[in-house]
Protein backbone atom coordinates (compact mmCIF):
# COMPACT_ATOMS: atom_id res chain seq x y z
CA UNK A 1 0.00 0.00 0.00
CA UNK A 2 3.15 2.41 0.78
CA UNK A 3 4.73 2.10 -2.61
CA UNK A 4 1.11 2.49 -4.12
CA UNK A 5 0.47 5.43 -2.47
CA UNK A 6 3.89 7.09 -3.00
CA UNK A 7 3.49 6.38 -7.17
CA UNK A 8 -0.10 7.92 -7.12
CA UNK A 9 1.36 11.49 -5.06
CA UNK A 10 4.63 10.86 -7.49
CA UNK A 11 1.84 10.62 -10.46
CA UNK A 12 0.01 14.07 -9.21
CA UNK A 13 3.29 15.74 -9.00
CA UNK A 14 4.37 14.50 -12.17
CA UNK A 15 1.28 16.00 -14.07
CA UNK A 16 1.32 19.41 -12.08
CA UNK A 17 4.61 19.72 -13.18
CA UNK A 18 3.78 19.14 -16.54
CA UNK A 19 1.02 21.39 -16.66
CA UNK A 20 3.63 24.20 -15.28
CA UNK A 21 6.62 23.46 -18.12
CA UNK A 22 7.79 26.58 -19.59
CA UNK A 23 11.02 26.90 -21.56
CA UNK A 24 14.78 26.91 -20.70
CA UNK A 25 14.51 30.34 -19.76
CA UNK A 26 16.78 31.37 -17.07
CA UNK A 27 16.90 31.44 -14.45
CA UNK A 28 14.22 28.12 -13.97
CA UNK A 29 13.47 25.73 -16.42
CA UNK A 30 9.86 24.51 -14.90
CA UNK A 31 7.86 25.54 -12.21
CA UNK A 32 6.28 22.94 -9.26
CA UNK A 33 3.04 23.54 -7.85
CA UNK A 34 3.65 22.82 -4.64
CA UNK A 35 0.94 21.63 -1.53
CA UNK A 36 1.00 21.64 1.85
CA UNK A 37 -0.59 19.36 4.22
CA UNK A 38 -1.92 21.50 7.30
CA UNK A 39 -1.44 18.46 9.57
CA UNK A 40 1.53 17.75 8.35
CA UNK A 41 2.99 21.14 8.42
CA UNK A 42 1.94 20.94 12.49
CA UNK A 43 3.31 17.51 13.10
CA UNK A 44 6.44 19.90 14.01
CA UNK A 45 5.25 22.03 16.74
CA UNK A 46 9.27 23.90 16.40
CA UNK A 47 7.78 25.91 12.96
CA UNK A 48 5.26 28.07 16.04
CA UNK A 49 1.60 27.43 16.88
CA UNK A 50 -0.70 26.33 14.90
CA UNK A 51 -4.19 28.16 13.74
CA UNK A 52 -7.40 26.26 15.27
CA UNK A 53 -9.34 24.52 14.09
CA UNK A 54 -6.62 22.65 11.98
CA UNK A 55 -7.50 23.01 8.78
CA UNK A 56 -7.52 19.30 7.22
CA UNK A 57 -7.20 20.34 3.03
CA UNK A 58 -4.14 20.80 1.48
CA UNK A 59 -2.89 24.23 0.69
CA UNK A 60 -1.07 25.84 -1.58
CA UNK A 61 2.49 26.11 -0.22
CA UNK A 62 3.68 27.89 -3.69
CA UNK A 63 4.91 27.97 -7.03
CA UNK A 64 8.67 27.60 -6.96
CA UNK A 65 10.63 28.35 -10.10
CA UNK A 66 13.21 24.95 -10.60
CA UNK A 67 15.66 23.63 -12.55
CA UNK A 68 16.49 20.09 -13.44
CA UNK A 69 20.08 20.26 -12.66
CA UNK A 70 19.28 21.81 -9.54
CA UNK A 71 16.05 22.90 -7.88
CA UNK A 72 16.96 25.95 -5.86
CA UNK A 73 16.65 28.97 -7.25
CA UNK A 74 16.91 32.07 -5.83
CA UNK A 75 15.39 35.41 -7.17
CA UNK A 76 17.89 38.11 -6.06
CA UNK A 77 18.45 40.98 -8.72
CA UNK A 78 14.29 40.00 -10.10
CA UNK A 79 13.62 40.79 -6.12
CA UNK A 80 14.88 43.95 -6.24
CA UNK A 81 13.33 45.28 -9.36
CA UNK A 82 10.11 43.44 -8.14
CA UNK A 83 8.66 44.10 -5.15
CA UNK A 84 5.74 42.55 -3.38
CA UNK A 85 3.45 45.54 -3.73
CA UNK A 86 0.76 44.79 -0.44
CA UNK A 87 -2.18 47.11 -2.33
CA UNK A 88 -1.92 44.84 -5.23
CA UNK A 89 -2.65 41.84 -2.57
CA UNK A 90 -6.31 43.25 -1.50
CA UNK A 91 -8.27 42.36 -4.10
CA UNK A 92 -6.85 38.44 -3.90
CA UNK A 93 -6.88 37.90 -0.03
CA UNK A 94 -10.51 36.71 -0.38
CA UNK A 95 -9.44 33.88 -2.46
CA UNK A 96 -5.95 33.12 -1.30
CA UNK A 97 -7.20 32.91 2.63
CA UNK A 98 -9.04 29.75 1.38
CA UNK A 99 -6.36 28.03 -1.11
CA UNK A 100 -3.33 29.92 -0.01
CA UNK A 101 -3.58 30.25 4.26
CA UNK A 102 -0.88 30.57 6.68
CA UNK A 103 -1.66 27.63 9.29
CA UNK A 104 0.97 29.15 11.81
CA UNK A 105 -0.46 31.93 14.49
CA UNK A 106 3.01 33.56 14.24
CA UNK A 107 2.62 34.20 10.53
CA UNK A 108 -0.04 36.19 9.33
CA UNK A 109 -1.13 35.08 5.77
CA UNK A 110 0.13 38.37 4.35
CA UNK A 111 3.47 37.42 5.97
CA UNK A 112 2.99 33.86 3.78
CA UNK A 113 2.52 35.21 0.84
CA UNK A 114 5.24 37.77 0.91
CA UNK A 115 7.53 35.28 1.66
CA UNK A 116 6.32 32.89 -0.93
CA UNK A 117 6.72 35.89 -3.88
CA UNK A 118 9.96 36.73 -2.46
CA UNK A 119 11.68 33.44 -2.63
CA UNK A 120 9.83 32.26 -5.82
CA UNK A 121 7.22 34.54 -6.88
CA UNK A 122 9.91 37.36 -7.68
CA UNK A 123 11.55 35.33 -10.09
CA UNK A 124 8.91 35.12 -12.60
CA UNK A 125 7.70 38.19 -13.10
CA UNK A 126 11.07 39.02 -14.93
CA UNK A 127 11.93 35.38 -16.82
CA UNK A 128 9.03 33.55 -16.84
CA UNK A 129 7.41 32.16 -19.96
CA UNK A 130 4.68 33.26 -19.85
CA UNK A 131 5.65 36.27 -17.59
CA UNK A 132 3.87 36.42 -14.34
CA UNK A 133 3.17 39.52 -12.74
CA UNK A 134 2.84 40.10 -9.11
CA UNK A 135 -0.85 39.21 -9.01
CA UNK A 136 -1.04 36.71 -11.65
CA UNK A 137 1.45 34.28 -9.78
CA UNK A 138 -0.92 34.10 -6.83
CA UNK A 139 -3.72 34.23 -9.31
CA UNK A 140 -2.30 30.55 -10.73
CA UNK A 141 -1.43 29.38 -7.52
CA UNK A 142 -5.34 29.75 -6.55
CA UNK A 143 -6.62 28.54 -10.18
CA UNK A 144 -4.45 25.84 -9.61
CA UNK A 145 -6.04 25.03 -6.36
CA UNK A 146 -9.31 24.98 -7.76
CA UNK A 147 -8.04 22.68 -10.76
CA UNK A 148 -6.55 20.06 -9.41
CA UNK A 149 -8.68 18.04 -6.27
CA UNK A 150 -5.86 15.97 -4.98
CA UNK A 151 -8.61 15.56 -2.34
CA UNK A 152 -10.43 13.13 -5.18
CA UNK A 153 -6.96 12.21 -6.24
CA UNK A 154 -6.48 10.74 -2.90
CA UNK A 155 -10.23 9.41 -1.85
CA UNK A 156 -10.30 8.00 -5.06
CA UNK A 157 -7.13 5.69 -4.70
CA UNK A 158 -8.20 4.39 -1.33
CA UNK A 159 -5.79 6.66 0.59
CA UNK A 160 -6.70 8.40 3.99
CA UNK A 161 -5.13 11.25 4.89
Amino acid sequence: MKNSNFIILLSVYVLVVQVLNVSNAEPYEYMQFVLQYPPGVCYDTSKGYCISPLPTKFHVHGIWPSNFSDIHVTCGQALKNNPLDNAQMTPLQMDLVNSWPSVLTTKSNMWFWEHEYKKHGACTVESGVPPFTQKSYFEKGHQLWNQYDIHSVLDQSGINY
